[in-house]
């Protein structure tokens, strides 16, 4: 059941309130005065993240003045920036403002909020033994701080560990709340409700609630626990479930710029001690789920009734993603790609390596493992190339075999395998070569353990490619 267009109304009202406020406190706020100089998005800021967005000088503006980096086509500056605005646009970013964020770490948007309001609350899963960096620490407010620019207000910036399902305030505590792709992160249909609800009671009324996350281009949310990539239509049914309503309509139109291209996951994503998390690119192709980042604005519904949310530009958003990424796969492996012997597994080479290793691998132990590759529907060829070291002693029998699964939705299934004999003759390099049939959607990992003896390489080597064209 839905709400009249009295809901939307009282909306409006609330939004001209808001915005008076906001251009009451810009008089205090250089970076704020300008945005307002530049204009206000509205709801249009309900959207996908597009790289032409960098064009706006209200988005390059938070990147350089507020959040204090320089701008870049990268997906996590964008988010950063775009709830900057909703919450600029919003009128909460003033000296009487209370807001929370959820699964913050300590992330640059956190120093930009909390110098304008009277009290954030940074929180996320503080802990010393977290697999997640950005949040391992026995002290989270010192954890935070650390990261803090001179002269940052610390005395307005509280840190707890919090279960963003169990908000540990009272009701209407906060005037805002704000995520950065950390809803994805929570757990499964149930709790992302609980989270929602959460948020509508602690929220003041008129409150917003800037939220990003993770969206698929396709009919199906990848159901992956602990790290979600939604269908939009799936979060829109989560927000209302909740008696969260979101802006009247969410924009999935996409530019033709390059670097819109969808590209794997992997080939974009590195270690930087320099720079965590790089992401250099807009969208991502999840072994042939492409997502991206979208910006939502949502605030508590009235008695908890909402209103349907128009979703436009969709369907030729995610044809065109299609298009380009199977060209770019299709190029891809056109001919010999080598593949990390250990992606999925990168501490696993300083075990199998006589580069790091001090003992050889002993049977029954893992020896490789290679991320997963989409190759469409096709026959896949794979080159394995491994070379006992010379501190190998004896022989022993390695077992590669390929999985295919569809990511997020089956478990994996075995389509092939071999064994290989090593150091049989002694220390010559063991080559081979076999082919796979592969289907679209579906995604194919080689994994190696070794059978028999105890194997130690001194290289591996693995290549793959798809069928030369004729």
């Amino acid at each position: 059941m839905f709400a009249a267009g009295a809901l939307f109304r009282a909306f409006f009202r609330a939004g001209i309130i808001l915005a008076e406020r906001m251009d009451a406190s810009m008089a205090e706020d250089e970076v704020l005065t300008q945005l307002a100089a530049l204009g206000r998005y509205g709801d249009a800021l309900q959207k996908i993240c597009d790289a032409a967005d960098w064009g706006d000088p209200r988005l390059r503006l938070v990147i350089r003045e507020a959040l204090g980096r320089r701008p870049r086509v990268h997906p996590r500056q964008w988010e950063q920036a775009a709830a900057f605005l909703a919450l600029a646009e919003a009128g909460v970013l003033r000296p009487d403002a209370r807001g929370i964020a959820f699964g913050s770490g300590r992330e640059p948007l956190t120093y930009a909020v909390t110098a304008r309001v009277a009290r954030l609350t940074a929180t996320d899963l503080y802990d010393a033994g977290t697999a997640w960096d950005v949040a391992r620490t026995s002290d989270p407010l010192g954890f935070v701080l650390r990261a803090a620019p001179a002269g940052f207000p610390s005395d307005r910036l509280a840190v707890h560990h919090m279960d963003m399902r169990d908000i540990s305030y009272p009701d209407a505590a906060f005037d805002f709340c704000y995520s950065i792709s950390s809803f994805e992160h929570i757990g499964d249909d149930p709790d992302f409700v609980q989270h929602l609800r959460e948020v509508r009671r602690v929220l003041k009324p008129g409150g917003i609630y800037a939220l990003t996350t993770e969206v698929l281009l396709g009919p199906e949310t990848r159901r992956t626990r602990g790290n979600y990539a939604f269908d939009v239509n799936h979060l829109l049914r989560l927000f209302a479930e909740a008696g969260m309503q979101a802006a009247p309509s969410v924009d999935m139109r996409l530019s033709d710029f390059e670097e819109n291209a969808p590209r794997p996951l992997q080939s974009i994503l590195h270690d930087d001690p320099a720079e965590p998390m790089v992401q250099g690119l807009t969208m991502r192709d999840l072994a042939g789920f492409i997502s991206g980042p979208v910006m939502f604005l949502l605030r508590p519904a009235n008695d908890g009734i909402t209103k349907p949310v128009a979703v436009r530009g969709l369907a030729l958003t995610t044809a065109a993603m299609e298009r380009a990424r199977i060209e770019q796969r299709n190029r891809r492996y056109g001919d010999w790609v080598r593949l990390n012997p250990f992606g999925q597994r990168p501490a696993q080479a300083r075990l199998s390596l006589d580069l790091w290793a001090s003992a050889p691998v002993p049977a029954g132990q893992p020896l490789l493992a290679t991320r997963n590759v989409e190759f469409g529907t096709a026959r896949a060829a794979f080159q394995v190339v491994l070379v006992p070291s010379p501190a190998m002693v004896g022989r022993g029998t390695v077992l590669l075999r390929v999985f295919e699964s569809r990511p997020g939705f089956d478990a994996a299934v075995m389509v092939g395998e071999a064994r290989l004999a090593i150091n049989e003759p002694s220390g010559q390099p063991v080559v081979h070569r076999f082919e796979v049939p592969t289907r679209a959607g579906q995604v194919y990992g080689l994994i190696g353990r070794v059978l028999e003896g105890d194997v130690l390489l001194t290289s591996v080597d693995i290549q793959a490619r798809r069928p030369p064209p004729g």
